[in-house]
């Protein structure tokens, strides 16, 4: 799996989540795919999902 910093990313009060959003190889790309991201030092786990990712 691959490790990745993002581009983007924020909290969604109304539902309590994260989101963010990064560049990765196409390999990776396939909605559902486990990747870990590195947030201040910590990696985190985090799966791909289809864009828009959030219907407000």
């Amino acid at each position: 799996m691959p490790c990745l910093i993002p581009a983007s990313n924020c909290t969604i009060p109304q539902k309590s989540e994260n989101i963010g959003t990064a560049l990765i190889k196409a390999e990776y790309a396939k909605t559902g795919t486990e990747i870990y991201i590195k947030i201040r030092e910590k990696l985190l786990k985090a799966v791909t999902v289809k864009m828009p990712f959030y219907e407000g």
